[in-house]
């Protein structure tokens, strides 16, 4: 595997660069319409933003190592939220200040005609002084690719208030609400509850603290939230964040007023078990748009080895329904992924049955509706010929959607766990059922958005059969099947 550096590289040079490990990284569980990095390590979505026709999304990055090392912001800008150009590195630690070991995650904002970023800087201390420094930073982009950036001298903006230690204070939201800026920050009360710390400004560079924007109950949700982001949708205000411990996104939807979030409802973004830190946006088109990390589900060697690690989900659309809850669909524009159509149904399913389709591949989309029987039913993908792999999508009573992964995998070390979620089918008994499947990721979506599990599995590149099945027979009454293009 050929290993690529590239901190130390001028723009042009580095762009040459990415785009030779574009073209020679192939391992065969590397995505194909999911956004990666170009080589190397990539986590949490930072900084997303639409500005001036373009979509921005910022990231955090290892630009030298698939596993360890400081975190810059790498940067890609799209037209359609699909298809990602690769920019130049955003920003980069600087020795001898705040954010001398790292820049950490953060968030973009269009202010007086300019785009700025507030991220965290991160510094190592020693173990007397808590282990680390995470203080809120900014940053300003001189031209409107958002490719060169100023970070500001003043820098740090503040210092954790009384009762947040100094390595439990990271990650910002912000939102304007008329001359006032606010920005959240994700922290730990006294080192025992997740909040959200609140400051407003009028000119993004003096703060002033208000308290806690929200604080979480430690038996439900963690000691610390990070990765905050707070938004008004449909009527009422909701805020995503990701605990500590849980491993997991969550929102809580409820009431905004004096500067306070009073929750009503608390659920899970999506319980396939490798989406993390999600960041949101507002589109000029009025679209709440999700974008989470998905982490891989294996140790950290088979990354080294691989020469790359981590991608973006697709981008979800968000809404409430009457209740609150939280609604993900995914956004219209990944239609423009669809290649190749194959189209089946109505037919039945026999129970015990495994029934091979005229179709195979490891980028697909999946369009199932679905009359369920008493029993399992639902689709299998990445079928190996002799069955010994396959990765199953589907509904069991009881239990509801769920990725069964006991098969998926040709590597010892991955996690296989079984993922599931509750769901009720639809009043006419049946389950609309949509699979996004890239290589060693798997998105499914049911009941309207009311379901949602991302999963990574990591089966032989061989392995591309997809077969429907049912334990106790079932009525398939409309599949349709599209391969997936590339995005590069």
């Amino acid at each position: 595997m050929t290993r690529f550096v590239f901190s130390d590289l001028a723009p042009d040079a580095y762009l040459a660069r990415v785009a030779e490990a574009r073209r020679t990284l192939a391992d065969p569980n590397r995505p194909r319409y999911h956004f990666s990095a170009p080589a190397n390590w990539l986590n949490d979505p930072n900084g997303l933003i639409q500005w001036r026709g373009w979509y921005h999304m910022f990231y955090q990055h290892i630009p030298d190592d698939p596993a360890d090392g400081a975190k810059w912001w790498g940067h890609a800008a799209s037209r359609d939220l699909i298809h990602w150009e690769d920019r130049p590195l955003a920003l980069a630690p600087t020795p001898g200040t705040a954010d001398r070991d790292g820049i950490w995650s953060g968030c973009c904002l269009a202010h007086a005609g300019q785009v700025y970023a507030l991220y965290t800087g991160f510094r190592l201390t020693s173990p007397a002084e808590g282990g680390s420094d995470q203080r809120p930073c900014l940053a300003r982009a001189l031209d409107d690719d958002l490719n060169a950036w100023q970070v500001y001298s003043g820098n740090p903006l503040m210092s954790q208030p009384a009762g947040v230690r100094s390595g439990d204070f990271r990650d910002h939201t912000a939102w304007q609400e008329g001359k006032w800026w606010y920005q959240g920050i994700g922290a730990s009360i006294n080192g025992a509850r997740g909040a959200v710390q609140l400051y407003r400004s009028r000119d993004l560079y003096t703060w002033e603290y208000r308290g806690s924007l929200a604080e979480g109950d430690p038996a439900q949700n963690g000691w610390m939230w990070e990765c905050p982001s707070f938004f008004a949708l449909d009527g009422r205000h909701v805020l995503i964040t990701s605990p500590i411990p849980g491993a997991r996104a969550i929102y809580l939807s409820g009431d905004y007023a004096d500067e306070r979030f009073h929750a009503q409802l608390q659920g899970g973004v999506d319980a396939g078990g490798c989406f993390y830190a999600p960041q949101t946006f507002i589109t000029d088109d009025g679209r709440r748009i999700i974008f989470g990390w998905l982490w891989e589900d294996l140790p950290p060697d088979y990354a080294r080895r691989a020469g790359w690690a981590g991608m973006m989900s697709l981008p979800r659309v968000l809404s409430l329904d009457a209740d609150g809850r939280l609604l993900q669909v995914p956004a219209a524009e990944c239609e423009v992924l669809r290649g190749e159509h194959w189209k089946g149904g109505p037919f039945e399913l026999c129970g015990g049955e495994f029934l091979p389709l005229p179709v195979r591949g490891s980028a697909l989309e999946l369009q199932l509706r679905l009359r369920p029987g008493r029993g399992e039913s639902g689709v299998a993908l990445r079928c190996s010929a002799d069955g010994a792999q396959r990765t199953l999508v589907g509904y069991r009573p009881g239990q509801g959607l769920f990725i069964e992964r006991r098969d998926s995998t040709a590597l010892a070390d991955a996690k296989t766990e079984r993922k599931s979620i509750p769901l009720v089918l639809e009043a006419d008994g049946t389950l609309d059922l949509r699979i996004f499947l890239d290589h060693s990721v798997v998105e499914a979506y049911a009941g309207n958005g009311r379901a949602v599990l991302t999963s990574r599995i990591y089966p032989d590149a061989a392995s591309e059969g997809v077969q429907l099945y049912s334990t106790d027979g079932a009525q398939v009454e409309a599949l349709d099947i599209w391969q997936c293009k590339s995005i590069w």
